[in-house]
């Protein structure tokens, strides 16, 4: 089954029509798995090729207009959609998160998505979030907005060894998350980018330290063994194959990347620790976290995440 076999018999003229509509139209959904967020856009272009309508998909709200001509319609589908989900309609805008610890709490730093240059910043004021058009220079963030559950307060006690952190953690982790999120040329690499925001989510539970290692661990395999498939290179498919050293080793053999061989072993982790046979502290899930920001990163120096040039344009400001 796929979103095109929907059919409805006629355009919706009252309410309750519309409604009948978007509860048959919004099931078809679920049984194509289409993800909610995405709903909403699929359900303008669904409803207009069952009925021949076209019009504004983006109508401003308070214009006058017929009720249920095509615009008036496709306003109503979103808000049918925000009302029925709410906050499962949004998407997360940001290419990934890196945590770090500060004051004994984990902290989630989610990274702007972004285009061209865009300079970091570090300011204990929220308010001043940065320049979003860099219409005299490049755009500006303030990398302190970007901390979950950071308030204002907290903020503005924060001491220089702590923005130090703050800083200290952008630039370990930026390049490697950037990286990851264009990552593509074989599925292994959309696995990996699963299996980082699994381990990021374990690790801001504190409890869940084990599969945050696991994660982590399975995210830097699986990384490695994307890059050699796509360029033609053979990787061990027996034990040796999750060795995260050996795998490691091979990439930097094939592929002419050095990697830090600590932060491999750092990574590196047995299958007991998934199921709860070897004991893995909140400390050492975060320093493998880090470890692996630390290989991809070393990995984006040289290798283009589309197998072509590609340039970044972050830089932390003083």
């Amino acid at each position: 089954m796929t979103p095109q076999d929907w059919t409805w018999p006629s355009k919706p003229t009252t309410a309750d029509e519309f409604e009948r509509m978007m509860l048959s139209l919004d099931a078809h959904f679920g049984h194509c798995n289409i993800p909610v967020p995405h709903r909403d856009f699929q359900a303008i272009t669904m409803v207009s090729r069952a009925f021949g309508i076209s019009g504004n998909v983006m109508p401003a709200r308070h214009s006058p207009r017929p009720p249920f001509c095509p615009e008036d319609i496709y306003l109503r589908i979103g808000d049918w959609f925000e009302l029925v989900y709410g906050d499962r309609t949004k998407v997360d805008p940001s290419p990934g998160s890196i945590v770090f610890e500060m004051a004994g709490i984990h902290w989630r730093l989610r990274l702007p998505r972004y285009y061209g240059t865009l300079e970091f910043f570090v300011d204990r004021n929220l308010a001043h979030h940065g320049i979003a058009l860099g219409l005299h220079g490049p755009a500006t963030h303030n990398l302190l907005s970007s901390i979950d559950s950071l308030t204002p307060a907290y903020a503005a006690r924060l001491s220089d060894q702590d923005c130090k952190i703050i800083q200290d953690t952008f630039l370990l982790g930026a390049d490697a998350i950037y990286w990851l999120d264009k990552a593509t040329g074989n599925d292994l690499l959309h696995q990996a980018r699963q299996d980082y925001k699994s381990s990021v989510n374990a690790l801001l539970e504190r409890q869940g330290a084990n599969q945050a290692r696991w994660d982590t661990a399975q995210c830097a395999e699986k990384v490695f063994k994307g890059l050699l498939a796509r360029t033609g290179h053979a990787y061990p498919r027996d034990k040796v194959g999750h060795n995260i050293p050996v795998i490691g080793k091979l990439v930097t053999e094939k592929l002419g990347v050095v990697l830090t061989t600590t932060a491999l072993a750092t990574i590196d982790c047995k299958p007991a620790v998934r199921y709860g046979e070897v004991a893995v502290s909140a400390s050492d899930a975060l320093h493998a976290h880090h470890a692996l920001l630390k290989v991809i990163s070393e990995l984006s120096q040289v290798i283009s995440p589309q197998q072509q040039s590609a340039t970044t344009g972050t830089r932390l400001k003083p």
